[in-house]
């Protein structure tokens, strides 16, 4: 049974940032600070809007490891194959223009871990064979699954646009009202 979702608005607000702290998923990250930031897009504006109310209000916003991975991951290979590069050329990091690239990307990347707690997600406490179990039937990835259980073990809410999340047994806060049907 997935637990509080709402979705992001002026109304929304003050009860949206009442927890103990909030784990901003990639996905959002993405649109707020990263490659795929675009001021046209309505999701990323509302994102961009929420994370800055987030900052006014001193509401916390905590990053753990998959989090941040996954971001590097995803902007790498998006700025690999924007400019041509493909599997069959080798290894990402080999490639000509990937210092160019990381030099972007950790430029991203520290503007999100400056306005962040990083956080120590206990992985040892986790139960792994479930998540295996999860993923393996399909419908959500490894990595959402590590984000859901580090927001339940640390009572964080998740923002997120990520639909796959929809049936998560945490407090979800987002601009897709998908997650909310």
């Amino acid at each position: 049974m997935a637990k509080n979702r709402t979705l992001i608005s002026e109304d929304s607000l003050e009860r949206s940032l009442e927890c103990k702290g909030l784990l901003f998923d990639t996905n959002v990250w993405l649109r707020v600070q990263g490659y795929y930031t675009d001021s046209r897009d309505k999701r990323s504006r509302t994102y961009s809007w929420f994370y800055k109310k987030a900052l006014e209000h001193e509401c916390p916003i905590f990053l753990p490891s998959p989090v941040l991975s996954e971001f590097v991951g995803v902007s790498l290979n998006a700025k690999a194959r924007e400019s041509g590069w493909t599997r069959e050329q080798g290894k990402i990091h080999k490639c000509d223009g990937f210092n160019e690239w990381m030099c972007d990307i950790s430029d991203d990347a520290y503007h999100v871990i400056n306005d962040c707690s990083l956080l120590d997600d206990q992985f040892s406490k986790f139960e792994i064979d479930p998540l295996f179990v999860a993923a393996s039937g399909g419908g959500i990835d490894f990595n959402d699954l590590l984000i859901s259980e580090i927001c339940k073990l640390h009572g964080l809410v998740l923002v997120t646009d990520d639909a796959d999340m929809k049936d998560q047994e945490i407090d979800i806060v987002t601009a897709n009202a998908g997650l909310l049907e």
